[in-house]
């Protein structure tokens, strides 16, 4: 299992993480899956910090981390995916 971690820098001080930073974080059970969610990350100008890891990125006291499967992203997430 991979994990594409990232900070989303629009939502950080926002909603749940109004005393920190948002993450977000992509788990991913291929490289190339990793990879493209990567590519895609790097494209949006509101994730910064964009990593591949084996474990989603833990956060300090008053961040919000969220974690979400890549079988339910959609849109311009899958855009780098191969056919």
């Amino acid at each position: 299992m991979l994990y594409v971690n990232m900070t989303d820098k629009f939502m950080s001080g926002w909603g749940g993480a109004s005393n920190g930073r948002s993450h977000y974080c992509v788990r991913c059970e291929t490289l190339t899956q990793a990879n493209a969610i990567e590519k895609a990350a790097q494209a949006r100008p509101e994730m910064i910090r964009v990593t591949v890891a084996q474990a989603p990125r833990k956060g300090r006291r008053g961040d919000h981390v969220t974690v979400e499967d890549v079988s339910d992203l959609g849109g311009p997430w899958l855009q780098y995916m191969p056919a």
